[in-house]
Protein backbone atom coordinates (compact mmCIF):
# COMPACT_ATOMS: atom_id res chain seq x y z
CA UNK A 1 0.00 0.00 0.00
CA UNK A 2 1.14 3.27 -1.19
CA UNK A 3 1.51 6.22 1.32
CA UNK A 4 -0.89 8.03 -0.80
CA UNK A 5 -3.18 4.74 0.06
CA UNK A 6 -2.61 4.57 3.49
CA UNK A 7 -3.35 8.15 4.67
CA UNK A 8 -7.05 7.39 3.35
CA UNK A 9 -7.47 4.37 4.98
CA UNK A 10 -6.46 5.12 8.36
CA UNK A 11 -8.32 4.40 11.40
CA UNK A 12 -10.71 7.15 12.80
CA UNK A 13 -9.34 8.39 16.15
CA UNK A 14 -11.18 6.59 19.12
CA UNK A 15 -11.63 7.74 22.63
CA UNK A 16 -8.64 5.67 24.04
CA UNK A 17 -6.18 7.79 21.35
CA UNK A 18 -7.84 10.50 22.53
CA UNK A 19 -7.04 10.07 26.60
CA UNK A 20 -10.49 10.37 27.94
CA UNK A 21 -11.36 6.82 29.17
CA UNK A 22 -12.20 7.23 32.81
CA UNK A 23 -12.70 10.90 32.79
CA UNK A 24 -16.22 10.57 32.72
CA UNK A 25 -17.27 14.34 32.55
CA UNK A 26 -15.04 15.05 29.80
CA UNK A 27 -16.04 12.52 28.00
CA UNK A 28 -19.60 13.34 28.01
CA UNK A 29 -18.13 16.57 26.63
CA UNK A 30 -16.38 15.05 23.91
CA UNK A 31 -19.00 13.21 23.03
CA UNK A 32 -21.77 15.99 22.75
CA UNK A 33 -19.58 18.20 21.02
CA UNK A 34 -18.64 14.72 18.28
CA UNK A 35 -22.49 14.46 17.78
CA UNK A 36 -22.98 18.56 17.58
CA UNK A 37 -20.81 18.31 14.45
CA UNK A 38 -21.88 15.18 12.82
CA UNK A 39 -25.32 16.87 13.38
CA UNK A 40 -23.95 19.94 10.87
CA UNK A 41 -21.96 18.64 8.91
CA UNK A 42 -23.63 15.27 9.17
CA UNK A 43 -23.65 13.98 5.50
CA UNK A 44 -20.03 14.26 5.32
CA UNK A 45 -19.39 11.67 7.99
CA UNK A 46 -21.97 9.60 7.83
CA UNK A 47 -21.17 9.03 4.05
CA UNK A 48 -17.42 9.63 3.87
CA UNK A 49 -15.89 10.48 0.36
CA UNK A 50 -12.12 9.65 -0.20
CA UNK A 51 -10.04 10.25 -3.04
CA UNK A 52 -6.98 8.86 -4.59
CA UNK A 53 -4.16 11.48 -5.79
CA UNK A 54 -5.38 10.85 -9.31
CA UNK A 55 -8.80 11.38 -8.34
CA UNK A 56 -7.78 14.56 -6.37
CA UNK A 57 -5.90 15.79 -9.89
CA UNK A 58 -9.13 15.98 -11.98
CA UNK A 59 -11.11 16.80 -8.90
CA UNK A 60 -12.91 20.21 -8.10
CA UNK A 61 -12.28 23.05 -5.74
CA UNK A 62 -14.88 22.12 -3.71
CA UNK A 63 -14.49 18.48 -3.57
CA UNK A 64 -11.05 18.62 -2.84
CA UNK A 65 -12.01 21.29 0.04
CA UNK A 66 -14.78 18.20 1.36
CA UNK A 67 -12.32 16.03 1.64
CA UNK A 68 -10.28 18.38 4.26
CA UNK A 69 -13.59 19.50 5.76
CA UNK A 70 -14.65 16.06 6.22
CA UNK A 71 -10.79 15.22 8.04
CA UNK A 72 -11.44 18.26 10.22
CA UNK A 73 -14.93 17.23 11.07
CA UNK A 74 -13.84 14.14 12.33
CA UNK A 75 -10.64 15.23 14.29
CA UNK A 76 -8.25 13.78 12.23
CA UNK A 77 -6.09 17.16 11.56
CA UNK A 78 -2.84 15.53 10.56
CA UNK A 79 -4.58 13.92 7.89
CA UNK A 80 -6.42 17.00 6.67
CA UNK A 81 -2.68 18.70 6.73
CA UNK A 82 -1.55 15.61 4.52
CA UNK A 83 -4.14 16.14 1.81
CA UNK A 84 -3.61 20.18 2.13
CA UNK A 85 0.49 20.11 1.51
CA UNK A 86 -0.28 17.31 -0.95
CA UNK A 87 -2.50 19.56 -3.17
CA UNK A 88 -0.30 22.84 -2.36
CA UNK A 89 2.86 20.95 -3.28
CA UNK A 90 1.52 19.93 -6.75
CA UNK A 91 -0.02 23.15 -7.40
CA UNK A 92 -3.62 21.74 -7.79
CA UNK A 93 -5.56 24.06 -5.99
CA UNK A 94 -7.34 26.60 -8.52
CA UNK A 95 -5.99 29.70 -6.86
CA UNK A 96 -5.02 31.31 -3.26
CA UNK A 97 -8.13 32.14 -2.12
CA UNK A 98 -8.91 28.57 -2.74
CA UNK A 99 -5.73 27.51 -0.65
CA UNK A 100 -6.31 29.72 2.20
CA UNK A 101 -10.18 28.39 2.44
CA UNK A 102 -8.71 25.15 2.85
CA UNK A 103 -6.29 25.51 5.45
CA UNK A 104 -8.67 28.03 7.42
CA UNK A 105 -10.79 25.00 7.69
CA UNK A 106 -8.40 23.12 9.16
CA UNK A 107 -7.19 25.67 11.86
CA UNK A 108 -11.03 26.57 12.23
CA UNK A 109 -12.08 23.23 13.41
CA UNK A 110 -8.71 22.57 15.34
CA UNK A 111 -9.61 25.43 17.40
CA UNK A 112 -13.55 24.66 17.77
CA UNK A 113 -11.86 20.91 18.58
CA UNK A 114 -12.61 19.80 22.76
CA UNK A 115 -9.48 18.13 23.45
CA UNK A 116 -6.60 19.63 24.21
CA UNK A 117 -4.31 20.33 21.16
CA UNK A 118 -2.32 23.50 22.10
CA UNK A 119 0.78 22.52 20.27
CA UNK A 120 -0.23 21.21 17.07
CA UNK A 121 -2.96 24.82 17.01
CA UNK A 122 -0.03 26.87 17.51
CA UNK A 123 1.72 24.89 14.88
CA UNK A 124 -1.35 25.02 12.14
CA UNK A 125 -1.60 28.57 13.21
CA UNK A 126 2.53 29.90 12.46
CA UNK A 127 2.00 27.80 9.24
CA UNK A 128 -0.96 29.69 8.38
CA UNK A 129 0.92 33.19 8.94
CA UNK A 130 3.68 31.79 6.67
CA UNK A 131 1.28 30.63 3.62
CA UNK A 132 -1.17 33.27 4.13
CA UNK A 133 0.08 36.12 6.44
CA UNK A 134 -1.71 37.20 9.69
CA UNK A 135 -5.72 38.00 8.84
CA UNK A 136 -8.74 38.42 11.39
CA UNK A 137 -10.23 35.20 11.32
CA UNK A 138 -6.91 33.00 12.10
CA UNK A 139 -6.49 35.25 15.06
CA UNK A 140 -10.06 35.43 16.18
CA UNK A 141 -9.87 31.13 15.93
CA UNK A 142 -6.74 31.61 18.60
CA UNK A 143 -8.93 34.01 20.38
CA UNK A 144 -12.27 31.86 20.43
CA UNK A 145 -9.62 28.72 21.54
CA UNK A 146 -9.26 30.69 24.80
CA UNK A 147 -12.92 30.88 25.75
CA UNK A 148 -13.24 27.03 24.86
CA UNK A 149 -10.68 26.06 27.02
CA UNK A 150 -11.43 28.35 29.90
CA UNK A 151 -8.36 30.05 29.02
CA UNK A 152 -9.75 33.17 28.46
CA UNK A 153 -9.22 35.25 31.75
CA UNK A 154 -5.19 34.05 32.08
CA UNK A 155 -3.66 37.67 30.30
CA UNK A 156 -0.55 34.88 29.59
CA UNK A 157 -2.76 32.53 27.37
CA UNK A 158 -5.09 35.51 25.13
CA UNK A 159 -2.09 38.40 25.08
CA UNK A 160 0.12 37.16 22.11
CA UNK A 161 -3.19 36.93 19.65
CA UNK A 162 -3.77 40.70 21.22
CA UNK A 163 -0.68 41.40 20.02
CA UNK A 164 -1.19 39.88 16.74
CA UNK A 165 -4.43 41.72 16.40
CA UNK A 166 -2.68 44.87 16.55
CA UNK A 167 -0.43 44.47 13.48
CA UNK A 168 -3.95 44.14 11.35
CA UNK A 169 -5.80 46.78 9.84
CA UNK A 170 -9.15 48.62 11.25
CA UNK A 171 -11.26 46.10 9.43
CA UNK A 172 -9.43 42.55 10.08
CA UNK A 173 -9.28 43.79 13.27
CA UNK A 174 -13.24 43.86 13.17
CA UNK A 175 -13.25 40.61 11.79
CA UNK A 176 -11.09 38.74 14.69
CA UNK A 177 -12.92 40.69 17.71
CA UNK A 178 -16.33 39.89 15.76
CA UNK A 179 -15.35 35.50 16.39
CA UNK A 180 -14.12 36.59 20.20
CA UNK A 181 -17.46 38.69 20.85
CA UNK A 182 -19.75 35.92 19.54
CA UNK A 183 -17.98 33.93 21.24
CA UNK A 184 -17.83 35.59 24.66
CA UNK A 185 -21.57 36.35 24.56
CA UNK A 186 -22.74 32.40 23.02
CA UNK A 187 -20.29 30.50 25.95
CA UNK A 188 -20.09 32.89 28.87
CA UNK A 189 -22.61 35.07 28.23
CA UNK A 190 -20.84 38.19 29.29
CA UNK A 191 -22.89 41.00 27.60
CA UNK A 192 -20.68 43.92 29.81
CA UNK A 193 -17.73 43.00 27.37
CA UNK A 194 -19.80 43.19 24.43
CA UNK A 195 -20.83 46.71 25.65
CA UNK A 196 -17.27 47.61 26.30
CA UNK A 197 -15.36 46.65 23.16
CA UNK A 198 -18.47 47.31 20.73
CA UNK A 199 -17.22 51.34 20.26
CA UNK A 200 -14.02 50.10 20.36
CA UNK A 201 -14.14 48.54 16.72
CA UNK A 202 -15.53 49.82 13.66
CA UNK A 203 -17.81 48.00 10.79
CA UNK A 204 -19.20 45.55 12.50
CA UNK A 205 -20.45 42.54 10.12
CA UNK A 206 -24.31 41.53 10.03
CA UNK A 207 -22.86 38.14 11.28
CA UNK A 208 -21.97 39.63 15.00
CA UNK A 209 -24.67 41.86 14.98
CA UNK A 210 -27.38 39.02 14.09
CA UNK A 211 -25.15 36.50 16.34
CA UNK A 212 -25.41 38.56 19.42
CA UNK A 213 -29.04 39.27 19.22
CA UNK A 214 -30.08 36.24 18.59
CA UNK A 215 -28.18 34.50 21.34
CA UNK A 216 -29.55 37.14 23.98
CA UNK A 217 -33.42 36.69 22.54
CA UNK A 218 -32.46 32.70 23.38
CA UNK A 219 -31.20 33.37 26.71
CA UNK A 220 -33.93 35.99 27.89
CA UNK A 221 -31.87 38.85 28.02
CA UNK A 222 -33.57 41.16 24.92
CA UNK A 223 -33.02 43.99 26.66
CA UNK A 224 -28.97 43.43 27.05
CA UNK A 225 -29.28 42.15 23.53
CA UNK A 226 -31.08 45.25 21.88
CA UNK A 227 -28.29 47.35 23.93
CA UNK A 228 -25.47 45.76 22.52
CA UNK A 229 -27.22 45.97 19.03
CA UNK A 230 -27.86 49.73 19.52
CA UNK A 231 -23.77 49.94 20.44
CA UNK A 232 -22.73 47.89 17.71
CA UNK A 233 -24.82 49.90 14.84
CA UNK A 234 -23.26 52.96 16.17
CA UNK A 235 -20.30 51.85 16.02
CA UNK A 236 -20.84 51.14 12.24
CA UNK A 237 -22.43 48.02 12.70
CA UNK A 238 -24.31 47.04 9.45
CA UNK A 239 -27.79 44.96 9.33
CA UNK A 240 -29.52 42.58 6.73
CA UNK A 241 -32.94 40.71 6.19
CA UNK A 242 -31.88 38.46 8.88
CA UNK A 243 -31.89 41.61 11.37
CA UNK A 244 -34.84 42.70 10.80
CA UNK A 245 -36.40 39.14 11.87
CA UNK A 246 -34.70 39.30 15.14
CA UNK A 247 -35.84 42.79 16.01
CA UNK A 248 -39.61 41.71 15.57
CA UNK A 249 -38.80 38.57 18.17
CA UNK A 250 -37.06 40.87 20.39
CA UNK A 251 -39.93 43.53 20.65
CA UNK A 252 -42.88 41.09 20.50
CA UNK A 253 -40.82 39.34 23.57
CA UNK A 254 -40.93 42.82 25.29
CA UNK A 255 -44.59 43.11 24.11
CA UNK A 256 -43.82 46.63 22.65
CA UNK A 257 -47.18 46.76 19.76
CA UNK A 258 -46.54 49.66 18.32
CA UNK A 259 -42.85 49.23 17.62
CA UNK A 260 -43.79 45.42 16.07
CA UNK A 261 -46.26 46.87 14.08
CA UNK A 262 -43.43 49.93 12.83
CA UNK A 263 -41.40 47.17 11.74
CA UNK A 264 -43.99 45.10 9.95
CA UNK A 265 -45.06 48.09 7.95
CA UNK A 266 -41.33 48.92 7.08
CA UNK A 267 -40.90 45.57 5.77
CA UNK A 268 -43.96 44.97 3.87
CA UNK A 269 -42.87 48.74 2.34
CA UNK A 270 -39.18 47.53 1.60
CA UNK A 271 -40.10 44.14 0.57
CA UNK A 272 -38.18 43.11 3.65
CA UNK A 273 -39.10 38.84 4.11
CA UNK A 274 -39.39 38.25 7.31
CA UNK A 275 -38.41 34.26 9.39
CA UNK A 276 -40.83 32.17 9.83
CA UNK A 277 -39.90 32.44 13.93
CA UNK A 278 -40.75 36.52 13.17
CA UNK A 279 -43.95 35.77 11.69
CA UNK A 280 -44.66 33.61 14.46
CA UNK A 281 -43.52 35.90 17.13
CA UNK A 282 -45.68 38.51 15.27
CA UNK A 283 -49.21 37.15 14.89
CA UNK A 284 -49.26 35.82 18.42
CA UNK A 285 -48.19 39.78 19.53
CA UNK A 286 -50.65 41.20 17.14
CA UNK A 287 -53.58 39.41 17.81
CA UNK A 288 -52.73 40.00 21.47
CA UNK A 289 -53.25 43.89 20.83
CA UNK A 290 -55.99 43.26 19.36
CA UNK A 291 -54.33 44.43 16.03
CA UNK A 292 -55.82 42.02 13.91
CA UNK A 293 -54.99 43.52 10.38
CA UNK A 294 -51.60 43.09 11.34
CA UNK A 295 -51.91 39.38 12.92
CA UNK A 296 -54.06 38.52 10.02
CA UNK A 297 -51.08 40.02 7.64
CA UNK A 298 -48.10 37.85 9.58
CA UNK A 299 -50.59 34.39 9.83
CA UNK A 300 -51.55 35.16 5.85
CA UNK A 301 -47.65 34.84 4.80
CA UNK A 302 -46.65 32.20 7.43
CA UNK A 303 -49.53 30.21 5.86
CA UNK A 304 -47.98 30.57 2.59
CA UNK A 305 -45.31 28.64 3.22
CA UNK A 306 -46.93 25.69 5.61
CA UNK A 307 -50.96 25.04 6.26
CA UNK A 308 -50.62 23.63 9.77
CA UNK A 309 -49.42 26.66 11.97
CA UNK A 310 -46.54 25.19 14.39
CA UNK A 311 -46.94 26.21 17.99
CA UNK A 312 -50.12 25.67 20.21
CA UNK A 313 -49.97 29.07 20.96
CA UNK A 314 -50.01 30.67 17.48
CA UNK A 315 -52.81 28.11 16.67
CA UNK A 316 -54.72 29.76 19.21
CA UNK A 317 -53.79 33.09 17.83
CA UNK A 318 -55.01 32.23 14.26
CA UNK A 319 -58.15 30.83 14.98
CA UNK A 320 -58.73 34.20 17.46
CA UNK A 321 -57.71 36.23 14.49
CA UNK A 322 -60.05 34.70 11.79
CA UNK A 323 -62.65 34.19 13.61
CA UNK A 324 -62.67 37.99 14.93
CA UNK A 325 -62.61 38.96 11.06
CA UNK A 326 -65.19 36.90 10.23
CA UNK A 327 -63.27 34.19 8.24
CA UNK A 328 -64.86 31.04 9.85
CA UNK A 329 -63.75 28.60 7.20
CA UNK A 330 -60.46 29.33 7.66
CA UNK A 331 -61.19 28.85 11.42
CA UNK A 332 -62.36 25.13 10.66
CA UNK A 333 -59.55 24.45 8.06
CA UNK A 334 -56.96 25.38 10.30
CA UNK A 335 -58.48 23.41 13.22
CA UNK A 336 -58.67 20.68 11.11
CA UNK A 337 -55.50 20.57 9.73
CA UNK A 338 -53.93 21.00 13.24
CA UNK A 339 -55.80 17.69 14.13
CA UNK A 340 -55.29 15.68 11.20
CA UNK A 341 -51.48 16.33 11.61
CA UNK A 342 -51.47 14.84 15.33
CA UNK A 343 -49.59 17.84 17.43
CA UNK A 344 -48.31 16.38 20.28
CA UNK A 345 -50.68 19.08 21.97
CA UNK A 346 -54.04 18.69 21.66
CA UNK A 347 -56.51 21.67 21.05
CA UNK A 348 -58.07 22.64 24.47
CA UNK A 349 -61.38 23.56 25.51
CA UNK A 350 -61.28 27.30 24.38
CA UNK A 351 -59.97 26.05 20.83
CA UNK A 352 -62.59 23.41 20.57
CA UNK A 353 -64.97 26.39 21.09
CA UNK A 354 -64.08 29.15 18.63
CA UNK A 355 -64.14 25.83 16.25
CA UNK A 356 -67.66 24.85 17.16
CA UNK A 357 -68.87 28.64 16.94
CA UNK A 358 -67.07 29.33 13.20
CA UNK A 359 -69.27 25.72 12.31
CA UNK A 360 -72.57 27.37 13.48
CA UNK A 361 -71.17 30.35 10.85
CA UNK A 362 -71.10 28.58 8.25
CA UNK A 363 -74.45 26.37 9.13
CA UNK A 364 -72.72 23.49 9.85
CA UNK A 365 -74.97 23.38 12.77
CA UNK A 366 -74.97 19.01 13.57
CA UNK A 367 -71.43 19.03 13.44
CA UNK A 368 -71.28 21.61 15.98
CA UNK A 369 -73.73 20.07 18.19
CA UNK A 370 -71.61 16.91 18.08
CA UNK A 371 -68.83 18.52 18.79
CA UNK A 372 -70.33 20.87 21.73
CA UNK A 373 -71.68 17.61 22.85
CA UNK A 374 -67.90 15.41 22.68
CA UNK A 375 -66.35 18.42 24.63
CA UNK A 376 -69.08 18.54 27.21
CA UNK A 377 -68.79 14.25 28.58
CA UNK A 378 -64.87 15.33 28.89
CA UNK A 379 -65.92 17.51 31.79
CA UNK A 380 -63.38 20.46 31.39
CA UNK A 381 -62.88 23.01 33.66
CA UNK A 382 -64.83 26.47 33.06
CA UNK A 383 -63.64 28.60 30.67
CA UNK A 384 -62.03 31.99 31.78
CA UNK A 385 -64.32 35.04 31.57
CA UNK A 386 -62.06 36.15 28.90
CA UNK A 387 -62.36 33.74 26.39
CA UNK A 388 -66.26 33.46 27.12
CA UNK A 389 -66.23 38.11 25.82
CA UNK A 390 -64.61 36.57 22.78
CA UNK A 391 -66.54 33.33 22.07
CA UNK A 392 -69.77 35.96 23.25
CA UNK A 393 -68.84 38.48 20.12
CA UNK A 394 -68.00 35.62 17.75
CA UNK A 395 -71.70 34.57 18.27
CA UNK A 396 -73.73 37.43 18.50
CA UNK A 397 -75.73 37.37 15.12
CA UNK A 398 -75.90 33.62 14.84
CA UNK A 399 -79.24 32.44 14.82
CA UNK A 400 -78.70 29.22 16.97
CA UNK A 401 -77.09 30.84 20.22
CA UNK A 402 -78.47 28.40 22.37
CA UNK A 403 -76.63 25.48 20.84
CA UNK A 404 -73.52 27.14 21.47
CA UNK A 405 -72.48 26.56 25.63
CA UNK A 406 -70.52 29.65 27.86
CA UNK A 407 -69.26 29.42 31.00
CA UNK A 408 -72.86 30.95 32.19
CA UNK A 409 -74.37 27.43 31.26
CA UNK A 410 -71.65 25.30 32.80
CA UNK A 411 -72.31 27.01 36.21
Amino acid sequence: MSKVQAWHVRTRVTRGQLGIEGNEEFAAKWTKSQEKKNRYKGWLVRNPKTYSMSELIEADGPQRKRLILQYSLDGRFKDARLVFDRLYDESLFSDEDEEKIAFYSILKHMADYPVELKSQLLETYRRYQELFGLDGRAVGSMLKSTVLKGLHDKPEEREPYFQDMKLLEAPEQTIAMGIYVRKIVKKLQDYDFALEVAPKFKGWSPLTVNYVLDNCIKNEHVHEGLRIYDALRAAGGTGNDETFSLLVRAYSKLKQYKVVERLMDLCKRKKIPLDDRALHAAAINMEESANMVWAEYALEELTQRTRVVGSHKLFRASLRTYLDMGKHQAVIDIFEDWIQAKQKEKPGRLEYSMYIAALHAVGRHEKAVATNYSIRLRQRPPLPEKANQILRRSIDNMDNEELFFTEDEDR
